[in-house]
C-alpha cells in the first residue's frame, strides 16, 4: 500500500503544479493475467461436471490467472511493474507502489487495482490510452476517494477528510452519541495502569482494535490526534 507519506507529499506537488488526477481501476484485475512467466506451475483438480475414468487422476496446468488463486495479487503486481517500466516510468525507491518518468511531469499511484495518475494534462491522456490498450480499464473521473480518504478539489487545494471511515467505526462500538471536542486529550495528561481497572482479554482486544482505527485516521487526515494515540496506545 502507498504510505500516507508519499500519499500527502503527492497531493502537496499536485496542487503546486496544478497536475491533474484521474483515478482508474483495472477490471478484472485477478482474471485472465498471464502466468506463462511464473517460475512455478500452478495446478487444478478438474472441475465439477468433466468427466474422467475411475481410475484417472487428472489435473489441469493454468496458464491464466483465475479468482481465488492465491498468485493472482502477485502476477497482478508483476504485469504492472513490466508495463510501468516499459513505457519509461521508473520505481520509486522510498515508496515501490509509486511510479514515475524521468520528467516527473507524470506519477501514478498504484494500490491492488486502482491506479492514481498525477501529472499534466498530454502525459495523463498519452497513459491512460496505453493502459486502455494492454488492461481493460475503467476511468472513474478525477480523484474522489482512495484509501477510505475522500478527496475534494477546491481553488489551490484539495480537502480531504474521512468522515465516512469515521462514522463506520463510531457506530459498532457505540461511539456516534459521545459529543465531539476541540482538544482530544488535554496536554500533559498522565495515564497510570494502577488508576483503572484491568481488561478482559475480550476488552483488551477490543481496545486494541479501536487503537488501531483511531491510528489509521491519525495517519492519513488527522494529525491532531496524534498525541491523544501516543498517550492511550
Amino acid at each position: 500500500m502507498v504510505k500516507f507519506q508519499t500519499l500527502h507529499l503527492l497531493h502537496v506537488l499536485a496542487v503546486s503544479k496544478d497536475f491533474e488526477i484521474p483515478q482508474m481501476d483495472i477490471e478484472t484485475a485477478f482474471l485472465g493475467q498471464d502466468l506463462s512467466g511464473d517460475e512455478q506451475s500452478i495446478f487444478m483438480e478438474l472441475p465439477p461436471g468433466i468427466s474422467r475414468g475411475p481410475q484417472e487422476e487428472v489435473v489441469l496446468q493454468l496458464h491464466k490467472t483465475l479468482y481465488g488463486l492465491k498468485q493472482s495479487s502477485c502476477v497482478l503486481n508483476k504485469a504492472l511493474h513490466g508495463f510501468f517500466t516499459l513505457h519509461g516510468l521508473q520505481q520509486g525507491e522510498a515508496d515501490c507502489f509509486v511510479y514515475f518518468n524521468a520528467s516527473q511531469t507524470l506519477l501514478l499511484m498504484v494500490f491492488v487495482d486502482d491506479l492514481v495518475l498525477i501529472g499534466d494534462l498530454e502525459s495523463v491522456q498519452s497513459m491512460k490510452k496505453k493502459l486502455n490498450i494492454h488492461f481493460e480499464m475503467s476511468h472513474l473521473g478525477p480523484l474522489s476517494y482512495f484509501l477510505g480518504i475522500a478527496v475534494t478539489r477546491v481553488q489551490n487545494g484539495l480537502h480531504l477528510f474521512q468522515e465516512l471511515y469515521a462514522e463506520k467505526f463510531l457506530q459498532p462500538f457505540q461511539f456516534s452519541s459521545n459529543h465531539p471536542c476541540r482538544t482530544p486529550l488535554s496536554p500533559g495528561t498522565q495515564l497510570r495502569k494502577e488508576s483503572g481497572a484491568v481488561l478482559s482479554l475480550h476488552d483488551d482486544t477490543l481496545y486494541r482494535s479501536i487503537i488501531g482505527l483511531i491510528m489509521y485516521l491519525m495517519l492519513a487526515t488527522r494529525t491532531d490526534l496524534s498525541y491523544a494515540v501516543g498517550a492511550v496506545s
